[in-house]
């Protein structure tokens, strides 16, 4: 799926910036972890805020960096 927050190491973050994924636990595609359903949180609190493709896929935008986006500007993998 893709489309979560993330800080500048790459770390899955929450909307407070909590890391609640770090980087080396990601899939090789950045993908949180197959036990995320078993976990207590909200998936709402990690997902950027972006359309979706006929796919499924996040539709994301680039910076100028070309860090990826969210469409409030949010960084996300």
């Amino acid at each position: 799926m893709k489309g979560y927050f993330v800080d500048n190491e790459g770390n899955v973050i929450n909307k407070d910036s909590k890391i609640l994924f770090e980087s080396f636990t990601l899939t090789k595609d950045g993908e949180i972890p197959k036990l995320f359903p078993f976990l207590k949180f909200n998936i709402d609190e990690i997902r950027g805020d972006f359309e979706m493709d006929p796919l499924g896929n996040p539709m994301l935008q680039r910076t100028k960096e070309g860090h990826l986006v969210d469409n409030k500007g949010n960084r996300v993998n």
